[in-house]
């Protein structure tokens, strides 16, 4: 969206994927082919920049990126230095230092060859070139790249903008030397000129963009599914439990993606007009989450019903404490206290009835339950599950296998 206003107002611009890109060890080579994009605008600076590229690419060795480091991990890199110069001849060292001249004179050409090449087709406005995700990359990768634009690539009309979690680049800068003890905040200083932090996202806005580039309603909203009454509802009711189980989790935007991506497979693997159970399903998956190992152990029907429920409402109860929340949390653990019981009694009756009926033609229940009060309301409720249930025969397994991707595609 930023890149498009740029463009908009007259920039030119450049996007760099890094994590698409990591798989090429020559950063010089990936950051070229990108102004490649430009290159009808400036035929002969192109080639040029090209020719003068190749005089120093050839010579790039790990000594352009781990110099100058020495300060940022203490003395020992500088003691290593001084041990490798001694090691030399006069002849060898006379030959380095040589070389070491002429290396710098490519680069030097190269610089100036961008800057000419940028300023013909850029104007009064300066080339923006984009680099995001970085912090995913490989961190060799992403110590290359942040050196490389460094020595090479910062010439004047270019400005670069980097997308970056500051917080995962820097664990990446420690893997890649070997050390606890380096600042990664102050070696990042050494290439931000300005730093912006991007404020909390709106989770709730992005799951419903989600929702709708991965095409929810082309199921939710299928013929069939609305023609039916317990059915026709399910859209909105997956949009209102994602919403109100994910925004809780604080996740970052990556993860909702990838997160709903699953989900929307998941979704297509159920029958037209088969129940979906938009509560239960994401609700597994949040537990997938929050807590895998109890997962596991709901799968394997080793957790007894009273202590299921209260493991599970330690997760639900500091969701929320809207009124809306909390009805919508009472509907979600009452499903899945049904068919976690259906689940569990599915081979023969290992747990006691849901409910009791007393001598004055009351009821009381056999769990106990912080979001479920004594109550007619609850009362029905539970028996049109268990009625419902017991008619389509169906278990928190029928959710589970869903969730796994083993159950077969409809």
């Amino acid at each position: 969206m930023w890149r498009q206003h740029l463009l908009n107002s007259g920039f030119k611009t450049l996007y760099f994927n890094a994590w698409e890109n990591d798989f090429h060890d020559e950063v010089v080579v990936a950051l070229l082919s990108e102004l490649e994009e430009f290159k009808d605008l400036n035929k002969p600076g192109y080639d040029s920049l090209l020719h003068k590229s190749a005089k120093f690419l050839a010579h790039l060795g790990p000594s352009i990126v781990k110099g100058a480091v020495s300060k940022f991990i203490g003395d020992e890199a500088v003691a290593d230095i001084a041990k490798a110069a001694s090691e030399f001849g006069y002849e060898e060292l006379e030959k380095k230092v040589a070389d070491f001249a002429e290396k710098k004179k490519g680069i030097s050409e190269f610089r100036e060859t961008l800057e000419h090449y940028v300023n013909a087709f850029s104007e009064d406005k300066p080339l923006v070139f984009i680099i995001d995700e970085l912090d995913r990359c490989r961190p060799k990768y992403s110590v290359e790249v942040l050196e490389h634009v460094k020595h090479f690539f910062s010439v004047p009309g270019v400005v670069f903008v980097l997308s970056i979690d500051k917080l995962q680049l820097g664990h990446a800068i420690k893997g890649y030397y070997g050390s606890d003890l380096i600042n990664s905040e102050e070696y990042l200083r050494r290439f931000f000129d300005l730093t912006f932090s991007l404020p909390e996202p709106n989770s709730s806005l992005f799951i419903s963009y989600l929702y709708d580039y991965y095409g929810f309603d082309n199921f939710f909203k299928g013929e069939s599914r609305l023609l039916n009454d317990n059915l026709a509802h399910d859209g909105p009711n997956f949009l209102n439990f994602a919403n109100l189980l994910f925004s809780s989790l604080k996740l970052s935007l990556r993860q909702l993606e990838k997160l709903l991506g699953r989900l929307r497979l998941i979704v297509e693997s159920f029958n037209p007009e088969h129940l979906v159970l938009p509560d239960l399903l994401l609700f597994i998956c949040y537990l997938d989450s929050v807590d895998p190992i109890l997962l596991n152990r709901i799968t394997e029907k080793k957790v007894d019903l009273n202590e299921v429920i209260q493991l599970v409402e330690s997760y639900l109860m500091p969701i929320t404490s809207e009124e809306r929340g909390q009805k919508q949390l009472m509907y979600l653990m009452t499903n899945f206290i049904v068919l976690y019981f259906n689940y569990r009694n599915s081979s023969s009756m290992i747990d006691a009835p849901l409910t009791t009926a007393t001598s004055n033609g009351g009821f009381t229940f056999n769990f106990r339950s912080k979001f479920l009060e004594d109550d007619d309301y609850t009362l029905k409720l539970l028996n049109y599950l268990l009625s419902t249930y017991r008619t389509t025969n169906i278990n928190l397994g029928y959710v589970i296998k869903r969730f796994h991707l083993t159950a077969p595609f409809q």
